[in-house]
């Protein structure tokens, strides 16, 4: 039922059998302590993944970061852009992995551009979300295997997958 000014649904309090309004709170509140709890449990393992990639990767070089070898190699296929112009996912990650630094406001980060010094990947990594640092997953997973940190490659994918899912719903 539409109210003929505003063209609006009318709400009623007409609930189906058995529920009322009290109820629908509860599951409310529910969902929204679940929702609190699932993306604390997200940013414990981000935050967790996050260091051993940093660790392990800036234990081989510094700056990891900026160099194409550590990088997934299907993010280097080129993509067509208008005018035949041909670019890699790795130009455009490198674009917006410099705008986060940029926009960062992490102390790290502030220090390191103050003085004008080239920023560590374990600093770096900082500012990344599951985003950025899922590119380097393939080539980290292989490096990674090989401390024990991660029993394969397999699994640094399949957890990156959920959790970037649960981020999209839990955002919802």
């Amino acid at each position: 039922v539409k109210d003929p000014v505003t063209r609006m649904p009318i709400r009623a309090d007409d609930f189906q059998d058995n529920i009322n309004f009290d109820d629908i709170t509860k599951l409310y509140l529910f969902d929204k302590k679940l929702r609190q709890l699932l993306m604390d449990a997200i940013e414990r393992i981000e935050i967790h993944v996050r260091s051993i990639i940093a660790h392990e990767l800036g234990r081989l070089d510094p700056l990891a970061y900026q160099k194409e070898c550590y990088i997934n190699p299907n993010v280097m296929k080129e993509k067509k852009r208008g005018d035949n112009c041909n670019y890699s996912l790795w130009d455009e990650w490198t674009v917006v992995q410099r705008a986060r630094v940029l926009k960062s406001k992490e102390d790290c980060i502030v220090w390191h551009k103050k003085r004008n010094r080239k920023i560590p990947f374990w600093v770096v990594i900082g500012c990344w979300d599951f985003g950025l640092m899922s590119k380097f997953l393939p080539s980290a997973s292989s490096l990674l295997q090989f401390t024990g940190r991660f029993p394969c490659r397999s699994f640094l994918l399949w957890l990156f997958y959920y959790l970037m899912r649960l981020r999209r719903v839990n955002l919802r």
